[in-house]
């Protein structure tokens, strides 16, 4: 792949995208807009707690 240097650091960071894709997409047209909301928060969160 273009710009990374190894396949190391190319798998390095397929591994993190893939768990923050995994974790913010949502298929947005099967629920109505509350239950996206209350899911985007608990993202959110995970998201918080994982960063700090």
């Amino acid at each position: 792949m273009r710009g990374f240097k190894s396949d190391q650091q190319v798998q390095r960071f397929l591994s993190v995208y893939s768990a923050v894709y995994n974790l913010f997409s949502l298929r947005l047209r099967q629920m109505c807009a509350d239950n996206y909301r209350s899911l985007r928060m608990g993202a959110f969160a995970s998201w918080k707690g994982a960063a700090a």
